[in-house]
């Protein structure tokens, strides 16, 4: 198959050249950052999108829940950090790129943002001692790799603290045929294979290519059940015509018996 692909080093490279499209993978968000209505819009979806989410949390999980400290994973820009930081007394962004980082850094200096720092990595994110009542990551998990996405997702739950909320999203269906997807697999993993796909999209060998990684789902909840996360609320994402995802949102009740009440 070739050598692998160093999905860290293609995060790098959509986050400096492209880095809103990188975040929502729409044509009109191509260098959005050059088009005040477009850039607009980017920014409005994020904020419906949080304040939705907080409807759901308090309609199917808890009432009168109010995050303190956030942690999201895969931040990017700031697209849900910026609304976030609005709704909490302190918001820490991850991202794997330093471009995003620097992106988002520039919009909260330009919001006037202070309640917010960043931390550059993957699962080594935080002092291991520290805890967070409100954990989310929206449309990432899906770049990166099951193996290290896994690891990534149980350091996540250790991180949450007693009571607090989870928003984590994961793809888990593509629909094709088996030779379909393990070609895919092939064509994603593969530098040489990426950059053929490249060429015939006409695109540079060199370009990144953004995988589309599909999780186990009862992994997923066997490891929600073993963290003592027992409140569960589902909702189905549809990605383009091929792929299906879950938003997952739950709270830690390690207090619950057997997950039943």
């Amino acid at each position: 198959m070739g050598q692998y692909k160093n999905t860290d080093k293609d995060w790098e490279q959509i986050g400096k050249s492209d880095p809103y499209y990188g975040v929502l993978t729409f044509e009109q968000f191509h260098s959005a950052q050059e088009n005040p209505i477009t850039l607009k819009d980017f920014w409005k979806s994020g904020e419906v999108y949080v304040q939705e989410i907080l409807e759901i949390v308090h309609d199917n999980i808890s009432k009168n829940f109010k995050p303190k400290k956030v942690l999201d994973f895969g931040c990017g820009v700031g697209r849900i950090l910026i609304p976030l930081c609005s709704k909490a007394e302190w918001v820490t962004g991850v991202d794997v790129s330093q471009g995003m980082i620097d992106e988002a850094q520039k919009n909260c200096e330009r919001l006037q943002i202070s309640n917010v720092d960043f931390i550059k990595g993957d699962y080594h994110f935080a002092k291991q001692s520290e805890k967070f009542d409100f954990i989310h990551s929206f449309i990432v998990f899906q770049h990166i790799p099951v193996k290290r996405g896994t690891k990534i997702f149980k350091e996540l739950l250790t991180s949450l603290e007693e009571d607090g909320i989870g928003v984590i999203h994961f793809t888990y269906f593509r629909r094709a045929r088996t030779f379909n997807n393990f070609a895919y697999y092939l064509i994603k993993n593969s530098v040489f294979l990426s950059g053929i796909w490249n060429i015939v999209h006409k695109k540079s060998f060199s370009d990144p290519v953004m995988q589309m990684n599909l999780y186990d789902l009862n992994k997923i909840f066997q490891f929600l059940q073993a963290a003592g996360c027992h409140r569960i609320c589902v909702r189905f994402t549809n990605h383009g015509e091929k792929y299906f995802g879950v938003l997952l949102i739950f709270q830690k009740k390690n207090n619950l018996i057997s997950g039943v009440k």
